[in-house]
């Protein structure tokens, strides 16, 4: 093999590992986003399970409705500390990818 072909192939793999760099930033940043949805979400479930149940005792319903409210409550704070479980494991599990993403945008 000669030299000039060693140098091209050099600098093709140098572009491609370039290219995947920037790509899994890209990917790094997206997954973060993703990760950080559940808690606003996890949070609409306990406000839309406790404003149901709050609204049915205030409205003063009858006691069929009172427990049925109370159940749908119940699933939704239950859905909702699933998903809080979920986001931290994920949190956790993911947190040392994220700081090295921190770490290399810090140095750019």
């Amino acid at each position: 093999m000669n030299e000039n072909n060693i140098d091209e192939k050099l600098i093709r793999w140098n572009d491609i590992f370039d290219q995947m760099v920037v790509d899994v930033q890209t990917l790094v940043k997206d997954f973060s986003g993703m990760i950080n949805t559940p808690v606003p979400l996890a949070v609409l479930l306990f406000a839309i399970g406790g404003g149901a149940f709050a609204a049915t005792i205030l409205l003063g319903a009858e006691l069929l409705i009172v427990a049925y409210s109370f159940f749908l409550m119940c699933c939704m704070i239950a859905s909702g500390i699933l998903v809080l479980r979920h986001w931290y494991a994920m949190k956790v599990r993911y947190d040392r990818l994220f700081a090295l993403q921190r770490a290399m945008e810090s140095k750019e």
